[in-house]
């Protein structure tokens, strides 16, 4: 990682992510508590926690498979950092995204549209520049 606040946040919350939970911790595999955990440890002034169902956000094929929705932070209105698909999934050992830069293949794939994510209202941090609410892809009609 060539930016240096994204290569803190990589060892800070991936390559150190269990330092961030006890033994025997509930909760470990819910991916909500591993977006406030980085609330918690970054504030809530750094961290919004955003997610989506996947009914409403079609283009993320791989986490309808996984979860059915995701929940992750979004620090600085800029990175998303999720080291519940590395920890948790095991999908990608990259973990943290840079929002101003073009999503790939796999990005896609999890967190797909982000016009399609909501704030997690009970746990708001600073502003997104996204819209709140998306379109969900119409359904064929009946007999199509």
């Amino acid at each position: 990682m060539n930016d240096p606040v994204a290569a803190e946040l990589h060892k800070r919350f991936i390559e150190n992510a269990d330092d961030h939970w006890e033994p025997d911790e509930e909760g470990w595999s819910i991916c909500t508590n591993w977006a406030r955990k980085i609330q918690k440890a970054l504030g809530e002034d750094r961290v919004t926690i955003a997610g989506f169902m996947t009914v409403d956000n079609p283009s993320a094929k791989r986490m309808d498979y996984l979860a059915g929705g995701h929940d992750f932070a979004v620090v600085d209105g800029r990175w998303i950092v999720d080291p519940w698909i590395t920890e948790v999934e095991e999908e990608d050992k990259r973990g943290v995204y840079d929002l101003e830069e073009p999503f790939d293949d796999f990005m896609i794939s999890i967190y797909g549209d982000p016009k399609c994510w909501e704030v997690t209202t009970l746990h708001v941090g600073p502003a997104l520049s996204l819209p709140a609410i998306c379109e969900p892809e119409a359904a064929p009609a009946p007999g199509m």
